[in-house]
């Protein structure tokens, strides 16, 4: 029977040394004491015998054979076919190098699975034994840490909960998630809703207005255990900032959580700014940041850009009111000109919305809501 650990060459660490033989040994005894087995593997293929003048094996003594190491000692398990044991004078050698033996027991280890092609044989693998009526569950697969078997999307319009795109009617932004029998682990990811945007006011001669844009939310990812779940477990998707009316700023976006065991808090909203013939400057809304539980990872969203007026006009790129992005939503730019632009919804999911800007005379820019967020849960067994 061949045997995949003859055809080791060491033991993995260095160059298996050449051994010289330090006893005589007679033809039938098993057992050759040599001066070192240095990096030796524990089973391997060798060849002994002695050397010619020119420092090469006599192949007049060599002998081929199936050995392991028997502690200082090298054990000759089975002799090659068409080799002859003539024992070992002192100063003979023992080598570890490819030989017929060597290149046979490979061979025929290779074609257990292989056909000659080098291609997989068709009965290499017992398939009717794992899937005796065709049908893969998972029941017949088997993992260390745990097959993912389902894979949940949790998302909200304003109005319901959707799960994997199937609206739930729930009229809410919160449902309940059930764990199921035989669970191991589930992997959990919450993305917060991001800022909205407040009005870019309106404007008379020699006035401008622009609104900041809002932030990006939170983001975070949490292995947890089965043990450490209820029975039941709340999923809340964090809204989008809601769009400032009036002299209001953007609101924040909502939070989104599994329970209490992970949340991750929406971006902040993005300021309100009336004309102005003088000096403004406003900042951005915050990046959501502080959310709890242990996450394996935590990212921060993105801060919105700010928005400024300077001697009536405004300044800087036209698209500087940008809304913060999130890990799951990227930033969204104002549409328009350099000197005239409209907000911009948040991206899904958790970008914060971008503000727009207002020359002189202009009628006033309405606010926008931000992205909303989403929540992810993946379940193993």
């Amino acid at each position: 029977m061949p045997d995949l650990e003859l055809i080791n060459g060491s033991d993995g660490v260095g160059e298996a040394v050449r051994a010289s033989v330090t006893n005589l040994r007679t033809a039938g005894s098993t057992t050759i004491q040599v001066d070192a087995v240095t990096n030796w593997p524990a089973k391997f293929i060798a060849t002994a015998g002695s050397l010619l003048s020119d420092g090469t094996l006599d192949p007049s003594t060599a002998l081929v054979f199936e050995g392991s190491l028997d502690g200082s000692d090298i054990s000759i398990d089975a002799i090659a076919p068409g080799y002859t044991d003539q024992g070992n004078t002192v100063s003979d050698i023992v080598v570890i190098k490819p030989a017929t033996h060597w290149s046979d027991n490979l061979q025929d280890l290779l074609t257990v699975t292989l056909d000659t092609d080098g291609t997989l044989k068709t009965d290499a693998v017992d398939v009717t034994a794992v899937l005796a009526d065709e049908v893969v569950t998972g029941a017949k697969i088997t993992a260390t840490d745990g097959l993912l078997r389902n894979a949940y999307y949790y998302t909200y319009d304003g109005t319901d909960i959707f799960i994997n795109g199937v609206d739930q009617n729930n009229a809410s932004n919160a449902i309940t998630w059930t764990k199921p029998s035989g669970l191991k682990f589930i992997e959990v990811e919450v993305q917060a809703g991001g800022g909205g945007v407040g009005l870019a006011g309106s404007t008379v001669g020699g006035e401008a207005s622009e609104a900041s844009g809002g932030g990006g939310g939170e983001y975070a990812k949490i292995k947890i255990a089965a043990a450490s779940l209820g029975s039941t477990e709340t999923v809340t998707v964090g809204a989008g900032g809601a769009a400032g009316t009036s002299t209001n700023n953007g609101g924040t976006g909502g939070t989104s959580s599994l329970g209490t065991l992970v949340t991750a808090v929406g971006g902040s909203g993005g300021q309100y700014m009336a004309g102005a013939s003088g000096s403004l400057y406003n900042l951005g809304g915050l990046g959501g940041s502080g959310g709890t539980g242990t996450a394996n990872l935590r990212i921060r969203g993105d801060d919105g850009g700010a928005a400024s007026v300077s001697g009536g006009t405004t300044f800087g790129y036209g698209r500087k009111s940008f809304g913060g992005g999130s890990h799951l939503g990227s930033s969204v730019f104002p549409t328009g000109s350099a000197s005239e632009s409209n907000s911009v919804v948040g991206r899904a999911y958790g970008g914060g919305a971008a503000g727009g800007r207002n020359p002189a005379s202009t009628s006033a820019k309405a606010g926008q809501i931000g992205g909303a967020g989403i929540v992810i849960i993946k379940e193993y067994f």
